[in-house]
């Protein structure tokens, strides 16, 4: 005596018998899984309800994307900055203080050494437990284009004229000295 239980999406059918009748069933009634003669057809169940086709994939976020062929760490610009010698400066004068976000721009700039992208500023400062938002950092950025090399597009990528490197440690400087 052999029992069968089959289910295809909705349809179900259960079957009890030798082994020659139920295939006599299933050839017979179970058209979707079988060809004449019993043969397995390879054909997929579908899926139980129609959600599962309306189901979209989201993108996935590329991490560490690598910016103009060099590949940018946010944790270890977080660490550089978070080991500079004068992070006491860049903690009272720019970490701590709120909005100032070009200097925040800067210092994360100055610590990575390469061109960086908005994004890659936006995790280092959230990094350094700095509260931002995308687009403050990307809007900061796009309005002090004059303080910067640019490269590339969507990312567009920043990096230190030596005018506004030679401005920030001067800044710098001038803050060691009022402490």
């Amino acid at each position: 005596m052999l029992k069968v239980v089959l289910k295809f999406g909705t349809a179900a059918i259960e079957v009890e018998g030798d082994k020659q009748s139920v295939d006599d069933v299933l050839t017979k009634f179970w058209v979707p899984l079988t060809l004449p003669g019993g043969t397995f057809t390879g054909k997929q169940a579908p899926p139980e309800s129609s959600a599962a086709l309306r189901k979209t994939r989201r993108p996935t976020q590329a991490k560490d994307k690598p910016t103009q062929g060099v590949s940018v760490s946010e944790m270890d610009i977080a660490n550089t900055i978070k080991s500079h010698e004068r992070f006491g400066v860049f903690n009272k004068k720019i970490i701590l203080v709120r909005a100032e976000w070009i200097r925040k721009c800067q210092m994360v700039i100055l610590a990575a050494g390469v061109p960086v992208h908005s994004g890659t500023i936006s995790r280092v400062a959230t990094a350094l437990g700095i509260k931002n938002t995308l687009p403050t950092i990307s809007r900061t950025l796009s309005a002090n284009k004059a303080q910067f090399l640019t490269t590339g597009t969507n990312p567009e990528t920043y990096n230190f004229t030596a005018s506004s490197r030679a401005e920030f440690d001067k800044w710098l400087n001038n803050a060691d000295d009022k402490n």
